[in-house]
């Protein structure tokens, strides 16, 4: 029925078609040979608003890979721009083949080679995830921006390791409320982006149980938000904020209770600190309220360069 539409041509054949017709649209396609008949594994577009806005706010860029891929095995790359306003837009859309090194110095070609046609400057800073290769790639093609990890990803992944390293029990705290119960030892795959050596893996598989912790490190995650608000998002939440709350108002000499909620909350305390004196002082009432944990936290802080 589709291909009866299309005029005889596959779904697929239709997005190349429609991209190579509209001339409004930049384009790159790629191929895994050097003729035209051989297999695409890589396409690279954009559209004129999209320049347009990228023109006026060049100094950021964030890149990221869906997981969720389609049917032909071609992850989505999104390339996005940050306003001064702190919103998104997007700048490019990749499907790739893989996340090999060589593709994505391809995707960053392909990014640089437009910017440098329209006049537009390298980025100062490139966000993305903790991909090995990316990192190598941007470091080839923009030797000259910061690249820095997506808070996102690092909030994300300390929730993750607290809640699989924490040394106690996790009985009333978000980490096993919202993930019905899963405890200590979680297995490494149930998490996506950075294992303990810092390369990135590939999610596990849709179980009972990799769902559950999801869900418990999204809660975690949650909670980890830089908005006051955030403490209102679910009774979880605002049992851990009452619970913090609590271990100053019992007589209690701690800021923080004693559980993975605690030191979540101690977290982004540094995290979003506001002044270099702030983060210090954080950082070292995380360290003396949670000292019995950092031998078994050494990744949680090593994620933003620190030393328990």
């Amino acid at each position: 029925m589709k291909e009866a539409m299309f005029e005889g041509r596959t779904a697929f054949q239709q997005f190349i078609y429609e991209l190579e017709a509209d001339p409004t649209i930049s384009k790159r396609i790629g191929r895994q040979g050097n003729n035209s008949a051989a297999k695409i594994d890589r396409i690279f577009w954009t559209y004129r608003q999209n320049i347009d806005l990228w023109k006026a706010n060049w100094v950021v860029i964030s890149i990221d890979n869906t997981y969720k891929v389609n049917r032909h095995n071609m992850p989505l790359c999104q390339i996005n721009g940050i306003t001064a306003l702190h919103t998104t837009f997007p700048m490019a859309y990749c499907l790739v083949s893989g996340e090999r090194e060589e593709i994505f110095s391809w995707v960053l070609g392909q990014l640089k080679d437009i910017a440098t046609a329209e006049g537009i400057p390298d980025p100062l800073v490139i966000i993305s995830d903790f991909d090995k290769a990316f990192k190598r790639a941007a470091r080839s093609v923009y030797g000259s921006s910061q690249h820095q990890i997506c808070l996102w990803h690092v909030m994300k992944n300390v929730a993750f390791n607290v809640k699989k390293k924490w040394n106690g029990p996790l009985e009333g705290s978000v980490l096993v409320e919202a993930g019905n119960g899963a405890g200590n030892n979680i297995p490494d795959d149930d998490v996506d982006d950075i294992d303990e050596s810092g390369a990135s893996r590939d999610p596990g598989d849709d179980s009972a149980r990799a769902d559950n912790s999801r869900m418990a490190v999204a809660a975690a995650t949650r909670l980890l938000e830089p908005s006051d608000q955030s403490i209102h998002l679910s009774s979880q939440v605002r049992n851990a904020h009452t619970a913090t709350l609590q271990a100053q108002s019992t007589g209690s000499s701690r800021k923080y209770v004693d559980n993975p909620d605690g030191i979540l909350l101690a977290w982004k305390a540094v995290v979003y600190a506001d002044t270099e004196d702030d983060f210090w002082a954080a950082w070292s009432l995380l360290k003396a309220e949670f000292a019995e944990q950092p031998g078994r936290l050494d990744f949680v802080f090593s994620l933003c360069g620190l030393n328990s």
